[in-house]
């Protein structure tokens, strides 16, 4: 994708986006938890977590924009995603529990397989494909 396209969609992340992508990552990864240990989870997901994603994900870019940290780019950028039909919840819940299954991760090892689920989702939808 251009660096021009790649500069249109940080444009719309903001504020108000970002607290959008908040509930709906707590959503989707309280779903992926919920489905992968056959027990109702509600998360909280911390921000070191989407900080991490959003920088191995994107490095720096959007960080300058004014009151957003990695973390808001990360929550903006997923509200961004769902919004303009570039991946459903559904998908981002498979996503989800694909890492989960593949880390085989005891609840220590939670916190990292969905990073890297968080990862993948982040590397969907035009910016730096």
């Amino acid at each position: 994708m251009k660096e021009r396209d790649n500069k249109k969609i940080y444009q719309k992340l903001d504020k108000n986006l970002a607290k959008f992508g908040d509930s709906i990552v707590n959503f989707v990864v309280s779903a992926a938890l919920t489905i992968f240990y056959k027990k109702p989870q509600g998360v909280k997901v911390k921000n070191h977590v989407l900080r991490s994603a959003w920088l191995n994900t994107h490095n720096r870019l959007g960080v300058r924009k004014p009151f957003l940290m990695p973390e808001d780019l990360a929550e903006a950028y997923i509200a961004y995603l769902w919004l303009t039909h570039k991946l459903s919840i559904e998908d981002m819940i498979k996503i989800l529990i694909s890492h989960l299954v593949n880390l085989k991760p005891d609840p220590k090892r939670t916190e990292e397989a969905i990073k890297r689920g968080l990862e993948e989702i982040l590397r969907k939808g035009g910016i730096n494909e």
